[in-house]
């Protein structure tokens, strides 16, 4: 007997795979951006908004990154805290991410979402290598 994925069934899937996550330095510490990561077809969707000492918060905003310009992704367990590491083949990605970064952007991500954090490492990975 074959099974078919329904459209319920892909989003159950792919909800599954949403990772929150939290950049601290952003404008030299004062602000903080929080957010979710996540795929959509063959970009990682970055949805955030940054709060300002934490009292204001500005409007959401999303960036989509095409996984042929991801050049690595990481996930990385910590006793802390968990991060997912970016590294992309073009600076350009570096600047549209919130926050000070020198060649990677840092997510960091609380223990409880460490299986949907290793999915999306996965899968982004998996998908790649399809694709080269």
């Amino acid at each position: 007997m074959t099974s078919v994925a329904t459209p319920g069934g892909l989003r159950r899937f792919f909800r599954a795979m949403m990772v929150p996550f939290k950049i601290s330095e952003v404008h030299g510490g004062v602000s903080h951006a929080f957010g979710t990561l996540y795929l959509e077809d063959e970009f990682l969707v970055i949805e955030y908004r940054i709060h300002v000492m934490d009292m204001f918060k500005r409007p959401p905003e999303t960036i989509k990154i095409e996984l042929g310009v991801i050049s690595d992704i990481e996930f990385k367990q910590s006793l802390f805290g968990d991060r997912v590491r970016l590294l992309p083949k073009k600076l350009s990605v570096l600047d549209a991410v919130p926050g000070k970064h020198k060649d990677v952007v840092t997510f960091k991500t609380k223990k409880k979402y460490r299986e949907p954090a290793r999915r999306l490492v996965n899968e982004i990975r998996i998908r790649r290598l399809e694709r080269s």
